[in-house]
C-alpha cells in the first residue's frame, strides 16, 4: 500500500478535478465514494479493466439464486483464472503476483481475490460517512487541516462511526472480563455501540 500512495493521490486528484469541473449538484457517493476505493483495489490487485471487473462482481454478488447470478459467478471466476495465469507467466509488483509467488494454488488465489474484491461494496459507505461527518462537523475538519498529525486518529474515528450495521451484530465474551467496574461473564452477549464517545 505504501508503494501505491502516489497512485492513490493521483486518483483522488483526478476524481476531485472532475467533481469541481461538474455543474452542481454533484453526487459525491456515485462520483467519488464508489469508484475511488474500487480503482485503488484494482491497482493493488493488478486488475486493469476496472469497469468490466466491477460489472462482473456486481452481477455475481446479488443475493438471489437466479441462473443469471450463477452465470455471472462463472464468468467472474473464469476472468480471475485467466488473470492469475497471466500473472504466473508475467509476474509484476501487484498482489495477485505476490500470491502466486507464495505458491498458493490458482483456485485459492481466485477465491482470495473475489473475497477481497467484494469488500469494495462496504468501503464506499465508510468514505461517504467520512465526508458526511466532516461536513457536519467543520470544526473537526479544520483541526485535521491545521494539524495533519491528527489524520490517522480521524480516519479511525470515521471507520468506527460508519459501522452502524455492526452495532447490531451479536458478539459473545470468550472469557470473564471487567470493564469500568462491570463484569462481563464468558458467554454473555455483547453489542458494541460504535456511536459511543
Amino acid at each position: 500500500m505504501v508503494a501505491l500512495r502516489a497512485r492513490v493521490a493521483e486518483r483522488v486528484a483526478e476524481h476531485l478535478d472532475r467533481l469541481t469541473a461538474s455543474a452542481p449538484p454533484v453526487d459525491l457517493h456515485a462520483e467519488l465514494s464508489l469508484p475511488l476505493p474500487f480503482e485503488v483495489l484494482c491497482d493493488l490487485l493488478g486488475v486493469a479493466e476496472y469497469d468490466r471487473f466491477m460489472a462482473m462482481l456486481a452481477g455475481s454478488g446479488r443475493l438471489d439464486e437466479s441462473e443469471e447470478v450463477a452465470v455471472g459467478a462463472q464468468e467472474l471466476f473464469a476472468y480471475l483464472g485467466e488473470l492469475v495465469t497471466t500473472k504466473r507467466r508475467e509476474p509484476d509488483e501487484h498482489l495477485i503476483s505476490a500470491l502466486r509467488e507464495a505458491e498458493i494454488d490458482d483456485g485459492t488465489v481466485c477465491e482470495l481475490i473475489s473475497t477481497i474484491s467484494f469488500s469494495y461494496l462496504v468501503t464506499p459507505t465508510n468514505l461517504s460517512a467520512g465526508i458526511a461527518l466532516f461536513a457536519s462537523h467543520p470544526e473537526q475538519r479544520e483541526r485535521v487541516v491545521r494539524d495533519p498529525g491528527l489524520l490517522e486518529t480521524a480516519v479511525e474515528e470515521v471507520l468506527r462511526l460508519s459501522k452502524v450495521d455492526e452495532s447490531f451484530q451479536p458478539r459473545y465474551a470468550g472469557e470473564d472480563i471487567e470493564i469500568g467496574g462491570i463484569v462481563i461473564k464468558a458467554g454473555d452477549l455483547v453489542l458494541c455501540g460504535h456511536y459511543s464517545p
